[in-house]
């Protein structure tokens, strides 16, 4: 009997698709675990820090609590909650207390962080000085580029504070504006300079023992020197040292039914006193001068008087659809001129300058007495000076043998304190 011929197919191997599905598998599952690590990993180390930031600040006489810390976010974001947060320094009178901060990071955005802030706020300086905030809404985000800063924000609805210093306020100042917005990013026109965007909708301000200022409305873009900006002491030295200028690209306001626009570069002399041109468009002029009553009463019939002889150098200019009135204001040394008409004079930026005196007023030079005779007799010897200036011995009455100008001894002088913080 003749055999059957065998006709079934032989087994096959595992198809190379299934073996790269396998391996990719395999590869997203190692990438989870590694991520998972990582994003735990992280979560430790940035707990520590808080902790030893906390642990520091109390060695430092400091207090530092992140009250309710919650750290989330996984997988793909990073969330750092306190709920609430206070810093103290009890040595120099200065907390600062926030009902919530919550940081976030998101990790296909790394270079960006977000942060929003849970009112009320409270803040406390010497000598009574504080500032109370509260806002229905507040964010702010940072985000960084290879060369440092590429933009930095800060949106606000409904905020509401109150300014209290009585050292220099007569009562508290509320300040109060239903929408805000910060920007600061690099100007594209140079490296040097630095974009600041301000933005304000129904700004009121109530000052005590002035009349009540309607509300503004204001929007500001300038470029200002990154020096300035940078600068962690005086900021008008800082300006005037940079030689600089302030380039105004927008300055919108609308007071009382009185719009104004402002564009133009203001540059600070070596002795304060501001340089430049500014262009100038005004809108609904006629109510300038019920405005300027209400600011200041007696002071609209000089508004009038001024709107009257200004108004022949004001040419009309349309832009967007609307009519402006326009001049050209020169600043030349603090003063500022519309053609021949003056306006006033801008304030100095920084200090006055130091006037040398002149040089009939210097004392003139000793005689030269190399030459001059001895005297028969010499005077009774004076008590040996000290070294030092100050403790000249004063000549009688009720400062007798006391020093002149005394200083407190050094080793008795009470120490500044401070409360120095660090990572």
């Amino acid at each position: 009997m003749s055999s059957a011929t065998d006709t079934r197919p032989a087994p096959t191997r595992p198809g190379r698709g299934r073996r790269r599905f396998q391996i990719l598998l395999v590869f997203i599952i190692a990438i989870a675990l590694l991520w998972t690590a990582g994003w735990f990993g992280l979560r430790h180390y940035v707990s520590g820090k808080l902790d030893a930031l906390e642990a520091r600040a109390g060695a430092e006489g400091a207090v530092l609590t992140c009250g309710n810390r919650s750290i989330g976010g996984f997988p793909f974001r990073f969330d750092v909650t306190c709920m609430p947060i206070a810093a103290a320094c009890p040595a120099e009178a200065v907390s600062l207390d926030i009902a919530g901060i919550e940081a976030i990071g998101m990790a296909y955005n790394p270079n960006r962080a977000i942060f929003a802030a849970k009112g009320p706020l409270a803040l406390k300086a010497p000598g009574g000085a504080s500032v109370d905030a509260n806002w229905t809404s507040l964010q702010s985000s940072i985000r960084m580029g290879f060369s440092g800063l590429s933009r930095y924000s800060l949106v606000t609805d409904g905020f509401d504070a109150t300014l209290a210093d009585p050292s220099r306020l007569a009562a508290p100042i509320p300040l109060r504006a239903q929408h805000g917005e910060f920007h600061v990013l690099p100007d594209q026109a140079g490296a040097d300079m630095l974009d600041v965007f301000l933005s304000l909708d129904q700004f009121t301000a109530f000052i005590p023992g002035r009349p009540v200022l309607p509300p503004v409305d204001t929007d500001m873009a300038v470029a200002v020197p990154t020096s300035v900006v940078m600068a962690h002491g005086d900021r008008a030295a800082a300006w005037i040292a940079s030689g600089e200028p302030i380039r105004i690209d927008q300055l919108d306001t609308t007071i009382g039914g009185v719009a104004s626009s402002i564009t133009g570069e203001l540059t600070p002399a070596t002795d304060g006193l501001l340089n430049g041109r500014l262009t100038v468009r005004l809108d609904q002029l006629d109510r300038l001068p019920d405005l300027l009553e209400t600011l200041k009463p007696g002071s609209g019939a000089k508004a009038r008087q001024m709107i009257g002889l200004v108004s022949a150098l004001l040419r009309p200019v349309t832009v967007d659809g609307k009519t402006w009135r326009e001049a050209t204001v020169t600043v030349a040394s603090g003063r500022a001129m519309l053609g021949f008409i003056p306006l006033g004079v801008l304030p100095r930026i920084g200090p006055e300058p130091v006037v040398q005196p002149p040089v009939s007023a210097l004392p003139l030079p000793l005689p030269d007495t190399s030459t001059a005779e001895e005297p028969a007799a010499p005077a009774p010897s004076a008590p040996a000076a000290s070294a030092n200036p100050s403790a000249a011995i004063a000549p009688g009455g009720e400062s007798a043998g006391k020093p002149l100008n005394p200083q407190p001894n050094a080793a008795t002088r009470s120490p500044i304190k401070r409360c120095a913080i660090a990572s």
